[in-house]
């Protein structure tokens, strides 16, 4: 499997404490920074009462990066748009990701509408086909 060249790198430094090679950094989901931002905003614990979990659950969920299924995704979302009252940005974040929930959930059944049809002729260029 080769690297993605758009993934972001971290510095990996040598014996003398000297960054010379990169390395590649896995990308943050949308999940991973919602979770991130209301850990952030709202604490930990806070969350995780919504959820139902235990704090450490979430901290470990924090720490570990690891992409969230679909469930756990819808979960979280739902659990910061009933904390988030006072907290518009996180808000808009939650209401994104169950969009994109949504979107994920109907390409996978097949509900998605194809929409490729040709793009429609420009005034200019029937014009310029006119002289």
């Amino acid at each position: 499997m080769q690297p993605d060249e758009n993934a972001r790198t971290a510095p990996v430094p040598n014996s003398e404490n000297r960054h010379t090679a990169r390395q590649p950094r896995a990308r943050q989901t949308s999940a991973g920074i919602l979770l991130q931002k209301a850990v952030a905003r709202l604490g930990a614990a806070q969350l995780a009462a919504t959820l139902g979990v235990a704090s450490e659950v979430i901290e470990r969920l924090t720490l570990e990066g690891r992409p969230l299924d679909l469930v756990q995704q819808r979960t979280l979302a739902v659990a910061v748009l009933t904390l988030s009252e006072e907290h518009p940005d996180l808000r808009r974040r939650a209401a994104a990701l169950l969009a994109q929930i949504q979107a994920a959930e109907e390409f996978a059944t097949g509900q998605f509408v194809a929409r490729h049809f040709n793009a429609p002729e420009l005034r200019w260029e029937r014009e310029s086909k006119m002289r």
